[in-house]
């Protein structure tokens, strides 16, 4: 990820950010950061995730109904922070079907992790993340939700491997050239990772209550060590209403 490139595309998108001098994005424990006048602003780039997105409309617009359950995957580099990896999953458990995790069971070894998490609306997520990719290899992941009626998903039911919106083939080339849905204007050329960062710091800097993201942050966090728990004591964890 070209973390220098994506800096400069914020800074040639906002009128009036390019004279910053204190702008930056950073990782924290695999956390991403904007770093703004001094201080450090968690944020949240999947959740500008096009896909996601989708899934969230028809959520929002009723093509889908009275959500069941939800199945979630992420496979990662080697190198991921495993913890980081259950706040990104919990936080779009939540977000897309609407809920807040209310009882959390969990199996986690150094590379893996197996989770069942019950919302307050009783719907019920399944996660599985791994951390087992080789670096710079891209994440793959699978989202789904199930209700009572209708399906909603990330990727087509017979996908395995990450799909692009477009691919560019060269007799020349071992490899076909591949293209995002959003190479056009300041995206042109970033790849998916590097434009939901953009997005997410644009979103950021456009919010004036920046107290959201460190309190949204902290409950994510807490979840994480929620789960931590329940493998210690191999028990399912009850999460009381006012910690979340």
């Amino acid at each position: 990820m070209d973390i220098k490139e994506c800096v400069s595309r914020i800074r040639n998108t906002v009128e009036g950010i390019s004279h910053l001098e204190e702008i930056d994005i950073i990782f924290s424990n695999g956390w991403p950061e904007l770093k703004l006048y001094g201080k450090n602003i968690p944020i949240f780039p999947w959740r500008h995730n096009p896909k996601f997105n989708g899934m969230k409309s028809c959520i929002d617009d009723g093509t889908v109904k009275t959500i069941c359950s939800m199945k979630s995957l992420y496979i990662a580099e080697r190198e991921a922070n495993i913890s980081f990896l259950i706040s990104r999953e919990l936080d779009i458990c939540e977000w897309l079907t609407g809920g807040n995790i209310s009882e959390i069971y969990a199996v986690i070894n150094n590379r893996t992790a197996n989770i069942i998490a019950i919302m307050d609306s009783e719907v019920v997520c399944t996660v599985e993340i791994a951390a087992t990719l080789n670096k710079s290899t891209r994440p793959i992941e699978r989202h789904e939700i199930f209700a009572r009626e209708g399906i909603v998903r990330d990727s087509s039911i017979d996908s395995v491997i990450p799909q692009q919106a477009l691919y560019c083939f060269n007799i020349d080339e071992e490899k076909p050239e591949t293209y995002t849905d959003f190479d056009a204007g300041p995206y042109y050329g970033l790849n998916h990772n590097e434009t939901e960062l953009v997005f997410s710091v644009l979103e950021t800097l456009a919010n004036e209550n920046k107290k959201n993201y460190f309190d949204r942050k902290k409950h994510l966090m807490q979840l994480a060590s929620y789960a931590l728990r329940s493998v210690e004591s191999n028990k399912k964890i009850k999460i009381l209403g006012e910690e979340k």
